[in-house]
């Protein structure tokens, strides 16, 4: 998978592209191996710990290293030190590029057989290219292998790490190999066209891979990019029309163009890494989605201060913010098991859920999908998967299944015109687009420049204040009203569903904790992370995720303008939403009433409301099946039924509304 914005600005050729490799193997910060408050940064069983530590690490970092040399080209030492004394320090660090080795995952799975076990060592190690000067992953590859074997019960699992090193090398190898292989930047050139305002032209734009506050040539940044040209601002001196501006691209043109979208994992099911979750769904989602993956290296701030304190320099540039954020939560449900109508058969089921909400850059979320990994296993004999195996792939499978639904999301671009009645400004919307709030560039109109009709450059910013007919007002952020002229528009993307309401609505919340109307006797365990997917996607209101600024939390130094990323601020909800459900029995049907709605409210009163009923016919559980088993079985059950009644009811609350 490649980088969502994988641009370096060189001043010469993709030739000169130095890459550093890091003498170390990274992924340790929070694991097992050393537990810390917070997010696990990787899935490490602790019988590994000690193959890791020490020597174990420092040889898998030194074949990196060694790899890096014999198959990627200009592979250096030392950070920057080929570099001319007289580099500015942001040319010094974006020339260069960090590679680091990352492992992501090193766990044990078993199978016992009695005086034996089947042993299964999966790993995935990761490879990230990163841009010391904004942070930007530029390229990125995983491989995951999984060793197995037989063991004596008595000691598989010292047998199973013994055999860890031995499959990192061979791993590190083959992962060096193919991103080797992959790995072609390209030079990108861009001429100088013309002036508009005080800024400059250039001939390239989104659908080449330029972004707004994208880098280009040795000094300039983009400060708005167009379809098919850009606007670019140096920080010193002056450009003349047909100059070449340069930079190197690590992903093709059409990638870059794509949006861009930040994942943000805020549901972890027990035992499991955001990171390793993340990568999973980023590598699902770039391959076939019109998003691109922003990937996050969770080791960046070491790795600079790394490469900083080698190189004795400093770097005021940052990289820029996603377009989108998908907040995914992520369910496993508890497996089952029940005998089966043939002798000596039974029937293993498993499954996990996963909700993906996409969230603009005005916090609202836009768009949502759901995903579901399902397996059921006939097991004959004790012949059976492990059940850590397929925990992980019904995980996965849900993970890609959400991906791949994902990739159908394709906004459109809205042009809204501005209005100025002497320090009054309006925005014309009768669509509905824009939430109250919103932070809008305004665009003007430069007409034609050289050889592109349509050229626009931002003059300001403006913020939604409050509703008008046809339209919101807005107040100025940095631009006078008096600056504003007839013509000038704001360009937001358009995702088809206007707003009747434009205030924000959020998830009640008490003491912090979102609040569910359980009003039946069986808890369903995947129905608050549902309503939160359901409700936000389809209520015409900006709807904001309450669980979403924690889980960017982390992320506020790897940014430009985090103070500015309205989706990781707190917010207060005008209105709030309380799923409703119910799960009961029917004795006149031996199976079970089930009830999905939501409950709207300003305040502490009641705004309206809706519901669904269904019926759920169950699984038949054979007598003797113990307690527990029969339960994940129902729970599953009431899942599958339950989940799409959800999704209707929240459909259903606009037209009650």
């Amino acid at each position: 998978m490649l980088g969502g914005a994988a641009l370096i600005a060189v001043p010469a050729s993709a030739a000169e592209l130095s890459i550093w490799a890091v003498p170390g193997l990274y992924g340790f910060e929070n694991t097992a191996c050393k537990p810390r408050e917070g997010r696990a940064t990787a899935m490490i069983a602790k019988p590994l710990c000690p193959v890791l530590e020490g020597k174990g690490q420092v040889i898998a970092a030194q074949q990196f290293v060694a790899s890096m040399k014999r198959n990627f080209p200009k592979v250096v030492e030392k950070f920057a030190a080929q570099l001319p004394n007289d580099a500015t320090p942001r040319a010094k660090l974006s020339s260069g590029l960090i590679a680091s080795l990352r492992l992501t995952r090193a766990t044990i799975w078993t199978v016992n057989k009695g005086t034996s076990v089947d042993g299964f060592l999966p790993v995935t190690l990761t490879l990230d290219i990163t841009n010391p000067a904004t942070g930007e992953v530029v390229f990125t590859r995983t491989r995951s292998e999984t060793g197995e074997g037989t063991f004596l019960a008595a000691t598989a699992e010292t047998e199973i790490a013994a055999s860890l090193p031995a499959k990192l090398s061979t791993m590190i190898e083959s992962l060096v190999a193919s991103a080797a292989r992959d790995w072609h930047p390209e030079r990108q050139v861009a001429t100088v066209i013309g002036r508009a305002g005080d800024a400059w032209v250039v001939d390239r734009g989104r659908a080449n891979g330029l972004r707004t506050h994208d880098s280009i040539g040795a000094d300039g940044r983009v400060t708005f990019a167009g379809p098919n040209f850009a606007i670019v601002q140096p920080t010193l001196g002056e450009y003349k029309v047909g100059q070449t501006l340069e930079r190197t691209s690590a992903a093709p043109a059409a990638v870059l163009a794509r949006p861009s979208v930040l994942t943000a994992i805020v549901q972890v099911p027990e035992g499991y890494s955001p990171t390793y979750l993340a990568q999973t769904f980023e590598d699902a989602l770039g391959a076939k989605a019109s998003l691109s993956p922003m990937p996050v290296n969770p080791g960046f701030a070491d790795l600079r201060r790394y490469a900083v304190g080698e190189a004795q320099m400093s770097s005021s540039d940052d990289r820029p913010l996603p377009d989108y954020v998908a907040a995914v939560s992520i369910v496993h449900l508890p497996s089952g098991r029940i005998a089966s109508n043939i002798p000596g058969v039974s029937i293993e089921r498993h499954a996990a859920a996963v909700f993906v909400s996409l969230i603009d850059r005005t916090g609202r979320v836009v768009h949502s999908v759901q995903g579901m990994g399902r397996i059921q296993d006939e097991v004959s004999r004790d012949m059976r998967f492990s059940a850590e195996q397929r925990r992980e792939t019904v995980i996965r499978n849900a993970l890609l299944d959400a991906a791949a639904k994902l990739a159908t999301f394709k906004p459109k671009n809205l042009e809204l015109s501005v209005a100025v009645d002497g320090k009054s400004i309006s925005i014309v919307d009768p669509q509905g687009a824009l939430p109250l709030g919103q932070e809008v560039t305004v665009l003007r109109s430069a007409g034609r420049v050289g050889s592109v009709d349509r050229v626009y450059f931002p003059v300001g910013r403006l913020r939604t204040s409050e509703i008008m007919p046809g339209g919101v007002s807005a107040r100025p952020d940095d631009v006078e009203p008096a600056a504003l002229r007839k013509g000038d528009l704001v360009n937001v993307e358009y995702t088809g569903s206007g707003l009747a309401w434009r205030r924000t609505v959020g998830r009640c919340l008490e003491a912090l904790i979102p609040r569910l109307d359980d009003r039946g006797s069986n808890p369903v365990p995947v129905a608050s992370s549902a309503a939160d997917a359901f409700f936000s996607a389809n209520y015409a209101a900006p709807v904001r995720r309450w669980d979403v600024p924690p889980a960017l939390s982390d992320l506020k130094a790897d940014f430009a303008n985090w103070s500015r990323f309205v989706p990781a601020g707190t917010f207060t909800a005008d209105r709030c939403y309380v799923p409703v459900i119910a799960v009961t029995p029917d004795a006149k049907t031996r199976g079970y009433s089930l009830l999905a709605g939501y409950t709207l409210f300003e305040g502490a009163t009641k705004i309206t409301g809706s519901g669904l009923q269904a019926n759920l016919t169950p699984t038949l559980i054979p007598p003797g099946t113990p307690a527990d088993q029969a339960k994940a079985i129902l729970d599953q059950d009431v899942a599958l039924a339950l989940l799409p009644l959800m999704e209707r009811a929240a459909k259903s609350l606009n037209s009650a509304r």
